[in-house]
């Protein structure tokens, strides 16, 4: 079993991403609205006549439980799904799972 984890905009539309994930093999997922603290992406805002620096961004994390013979056909279909929404700078990172059974 393997985990995917991905970071993607807070617009994503998950219903669509359900359907994607699921025609490719995927076991189970979840998703986390986070709020993500990046040096990179620090925008200045002026409200009320004050400036503050903004360091978070809001993100929608995705995790993807898939089989040793489906994380291809997972891996696949996120990035077709994301070629056909549009969206840029997904980072996804992959671990292995050990099931533990007493």
């Amino acid at each position: 079993m393997h985990k995917i984890e991905a970071f993607l905009p807070p617009s994503t539309n998950v219903d669509s991403l359900e359907e994607t994930l699921f025609a490719a093999g995927v076991v189970s997922f979840s998703t986390t609205e986070m709020q993500v603290f990046d040096r990179k992406e620090m925008k200045t805002v002026k409200y009320r006549g004050v400036e503050r620096v903004i360091r978070h961004n809001r993100k929608l994390k995705l995790e993807i439980i898939a089989g040793k013979d489906t994380i291809g056909l997972a891996i696949g279909a996120l990035r077709a799904y994301q070629k056909k929404e549009g969206i840029q700078g997904v980072s996804a990172f992959i671990t292995d799972l050990e099931i533990f059974e007493n």
